[in-house]
């Protein structure tokens, strides 16, 4: 029901791909256990989500669902793939569209994660320690599964419906969150009192004030997307999200929405352009004001993280000070960062004061942060030169999209936020990190990836 047999423009005739089947009701059904994930991410408490113990180390029950519903969907996998085993024995089958459209990145992911899960082993972790390092690695995995299902093998119409749902769900809970924030509707259990922002900075079970641009953007990317597509209701939904944006009071949220904005201006040409910048102009000043008649925008126009900052000057101190060998194939995942402990066994001691201070890591060149916000410095610092190659192919997959998007392919304006929304990884511990929230930018990433292929 759900797959039947297509051919993409430009490939051989030959080259005929499953892809799912795209009638509107069929692709619903078939995104039905997906939804029912995305409403317990983004609506369900954090404080009321269970927490389940496997042998003895706490697990979210929200990676669990990550995990539940990569495997569901990787059922739908192995059946297309059983099914092409034909094409592996036909000529010219490199140049089909499974192996392109993704520039072999589910290969290049997979390889890191087993490299990761191995080096544990040499890591010199607890066993304790390694166990729950992995079942973190995991959760991580079953995000990038999940999001490359949800992209993978169907038509670029049913994707464009898909992530225009994916968006006005962002957009929703956007607005919910910022309303909590704004006016204490009482959803939250903790108690704002006070803060160098002026108010409760806009977060939800989904994402932290500080890492919710990470999905927020390409979220506004889409919008701009459907606006220049004269889908003129698009409009209120790039207005909830530049508000959300704003109200995190994230400084790395706002500068690389500043960023999009940049690239979006460059790429675009003619009457479109004049049409974005006064889009823009009209809906940051709306929100800015909104949000800023209460907010105090000192916070923003600070650069520096004392704490961040530490950590990533002691990380390359440990870097360049250590052997031949451990820079090529590094100490090993969790080496360092024993972030995922940290934060399951004392969760419940999130707001104390005392908490940065117990929360860190210990070395010989002072004390650093208890996960490094740098995607880079995770894989620089714990497992060598093999993690920095990981981290060049994927900015070699968003270069590529930023690179044939300021050329004008499809879906432009959308696969510029996608890649604006890339360099979050240097500002935090992002697609390792919080599964939940990383699926949602894996689908748009592969879903940048699939469409402006047009």
């Amino acid at each position: 029901m759900f797959i039947q047999r297509g051919r993409k423009q430009g490939y051989p005739d030959h080259a005929r791909s499953m892809v799912f089947n795209p009638t509107g009701l069929t692709a619903l059904l078939w995104e039905l256990p997906f939804w029912f994930g995305a409403a317990i991410w983004t609506l369900l408490p954090t404080t009321k989500t269970p927490w389940l113990t496997l042998g003895d180390i706490p697990v979210n029950s929200r990676v669990i669902l990550a995990l539940l519903l990569a495997g569901c969907y990787s059922v739908f996998l192995l059946d297309v793939m059983f099914r092409e085993k034909n094409l592996l024995l036909q000529r010219g089958f490199h140049k089909t569209e499974q192996s392109a459209w993704a520039y072999h990145l589910p290969m290049f992911t997979g390889f890191i994660f087993l490299y990761m899960s191995l080096s544990v082993t040499w890591s010199g972790m607890t066993e304790r320690a390694a166990v729950a390092m992995l079942i973190a690695l995991a959760g991580a995995g079953a995000a990038f599964i999940l999001g490359y299902m949800m992209i993978s093998k169907r038509s670029p119409e049913v994707i464009e419906g898909f992530l225009w749902r994916v968006t006005i769900l962002l957009a929703g809970v956007g607005l919910l969150y910022s309303a909590e924030s704004f006016f204490t509707l009482g959803l939250r259990t903790e108690t704002f009192t006070g803060g160098e922002f002026g108010i409760a900075r806009v977060k939800g079970p989904l994402f932290a004030s500080s890492t919710g641009f990470f999905v927020l953007l390409p979220a506004l990317g889409f919008g701009i997307q459907m606006t220049l597509r004269r889908r003129w209701g698009a409009v209120l939904i790039v207005f909830a999200l530049i508000l959300t944006i704003l109200g995190s009071g994230s400084r790395a949220g706002v500068y690389l929405l500043g960023l999009y904005v940049l690239l979006l201006i460059l790429s675009i040409r003619g009457k479109q352009r004049l049409v974005t910048g006064v889009v823009f102009l009209v809906l940051t000043a709306t929100a800015g004001a909104f949000v800023f008649s209460n907010a105090q925008m000192e916070r923003l126009l600070s650069t520096t993280s004392e704490g961040r900052s530490k950590t990533h000057e002691i990380a390359w101190q440990l870097i360049e000070n250590r052997g031949v060998i451990e820079n090529l194939f590094g100490p090993g995942y969790g080496a360092y960062w024993v972030w995922y402990l940290q934060e399951a066994d004392y969760r419940d001691e999130i707001f104390r004061p005392w908490k940065n201070e117990f929360r860190g890591v210990s070395t010989p060149y002072g004390r650093m942060l208890y996960h490094p916000h740098s995607v880079f410095l995770a894989l620089a610092l714990e497992l060598g030169a093999v993690g920095v190659l990981y981290y060049t192919s994927l900015w070699g997959v968003l270069l590529s999209l930023l690179r044939r998007s300021i050329r004008g392919v499809p879906f432009s304006a959308f696969s510029l936020a996608v890649v604006a929304s890339g360099f979050g990884m240097f500002f935090d511990l992002f697609i390792f990190r919080d599964p939940p929230l990383n699926v949602f930018w894996w689908i748009y990433l592969f879903g940048a990836l699939a469409l402006s292929r047009g």
